[in-house]
């Protein structure tokens, strides 16, 4: 083939002799030649009820394609890419030694040196996936009453921090509302602050926690104790 043969190759005509009158095609459908003896392709794909089925067919196959690749898309951004936006390390809005609110007397903080404040919504999928976390920390509220404990606030109301607790049997010093000014800096739940007996942030985290910040936080309770 050389480059001259290829403008016919994209007009994708089909030589015939110039005696053929009539030809029948698949299916029995007849196509006219054009005067030099020639067939034209869409001729073809017009006249042809298999070329039919085959882009019809083809037309199937990309949309099932496209579906694939969405719901893909989709799980990936979930699973991966939505956690990680949330998992920061740092809850938005909160420095060390910031005041949780200017409502932290309502909170019974002043009773133990050391508090985990956990602001959780019944609804929330990553709550859910923190149980298990939650419950190490319950652990450690349990080995040296007085020195620890845990508080579970919920971002819409107190029965939204209870049912969650009820539900997965969790233990909890306190159950009650998240302060509104506290709601208004932090992005979502689940949310964990570690909160001096003076209301001071010493730790706050926004997010489901990474096996990193898990430790980090038993760690920083464990310091409180005294262990190492």
């Amino acid at each position: 083939m050389v480059a001259q043969d290829f403008p016919k190759l994209f007009a994708l005509r089909l030589t015939a002799t110039p005696s053929i009158q009539r030809r029948q095609l698949q299916g029995g459908t007849p196509v006219e030649p054009n005067q030099g003896g020639t067939f034209r392709a869409h001729g073809l794909l017009a006249c042809s009820p298999t070329l039919r089925m085959a882009n019809h067919s083809e037309t199937i196959a990309n949309v099932a394609l496209t579906a694939m690749c969405l719901v893909v898309t989709f799980v990936v951004a979930e699973r991966y890419l939505l956690p990680s936006f949330f998992n920061k390390g740092v809850a938005s809005g909160y420095n060390v030694g910031d005041m949780l609110s200017a409502a932290a007397n309502e909170l019974p903080l002043s009773r133990v040196p050391l508090s985990a404040v956990v602001i959780v919504s019944s609804d929330c999928r990553f709550c859910l996936e923190s149980v298990d976390f939650y419950r190490k920390l319950s652990a450690l509220r349990r080995k040296k009453p007085g020195s620890f404990q845990t508080i579970f606030l919920g971002m819409a109301d107190p029965d939204d921090a209870g049912a969650f607790v009820d539900a997965y049997q969790l233990s909890s010093d306190h159950v009650g509302a998240l302060p509104a000014d506290v709601r208004a800096r932090i992005p979502g739940t689940p949310a964990l602050f570690l909160v001096s007996d003076q209301g001071r942030v010493t730790g706050s985290w926004v997010g489901k926690l990474t096996p990193t910040d898990e430790r980090i936080v038993l760690e920083s309770v464990s310091r409180a104790f005294g262990d190492r």
